[in-house]
This record gives C-alpha cells, structure tokens and sequence, in this order.
C-alpha cells in the first residue's frame, strides 16, 4: 500500500468502523521511524515503524508491546525534514498488530509540520488518501476512548 493511500473500509470491523467515526483528524498511512521511551520508567529509548500519522496521535508497530496507558516522549523521523517530530503520547490502544499513540503535547511548529504533512496527502489523493474517508481520525485530546 502507498503512502496516503485508505486501508480497505470493507476490511474493517464493525468496532474499528465505530472507532474511525469518533475520530477528530483524518489519519494518513506514513510509514516512518518512531523513537521512544517510556516517561514513567528507566528502560532505554526504542525503535518502532509507524503505520499512520495524524494531527491527534500516531499508530505504531513497536517490537516490543506497549502498555495501556503508559506515557510516552516521541521523536517522530519524518522523511525529508531535519529535525523530528517531538510529542508526549499516552498509549490509547493495543492490539496484537501494533499501538494507538495519543498526543498529550506537541509543539506548535510541530504541529504546524504534521497539518503540512497532512495536507499534502489531502491534495495528492483527495479522500483516497486519508485511512478513514468517512470521518476523522486518532486521537483526540478531550476524549480518550476515541483513538
């Protein structure tokens, strides 16, 4: 699959289909290096994929899994930007193919950067490239349960 390009709505679970309509902003599938820790303990930074991006959180595919409701510092490695992505997540969902990654805290550039991001895959793929064409997407930072 590219990048920006949907995943299959007839693919979806009935629950995944309810999740992608609370959503407040339109994932992308962009497949880059996430780095982070664990804020709350003393294990060292890792590495993980993502599997999509968006304004409100990230889903990634760490080696190891993630905890519920842990609490994240993330360095975002977007293709062809100098500096990462910076945030503070709080881990909203597990599921045996990766994590849902709110986002707590970003900064304004930062966020300015991923609305950029965001909006070139709009104009690049139109509705085709967002993952949930039919509503909004990860994350919200008033409604926990609506990654």
């Amino acid at each position: 699959m590219k990048k920006g390009q949907p995943i299959d709505d007839s693919a979806r679970s009935q629950r995944e289909q309810a999740v992608a309509e609370r959503r407040k902003h339109r994932r992308f599938l962009e497949e880059v290096r996430v780095r982070y820790r664990d804020i709350e303990g003393n294990d060292p930074a890792r590495w993980a994929q993502s599997r999509d991006l968006s304004l409100g959180g990230i889903g990634v595919s760490p080696e190891e899994g993630l905890l519920l409701g842990a609490h994240l510092a993330l360095e975002i490695h977007i293709e062809n930007e100098t500096a990462p992505v910076l945030a503070l997540g709080r881990v909203v969902r597990c599921e045996e193919d990766g994590s849902g990654v709110q986002f707590l805290w970003i900064s304004d550039e930062d966020r300015a950067n991923l609305d950029r991001l965001s909006t070139y895959f709009r104009e690049k793929y139109g509705n085709d490239g967002d993952l949930d064409s039919s509503g909004p997407d990860s994350g919200s930072r008033s409604d926990p349960s609506s990654d």
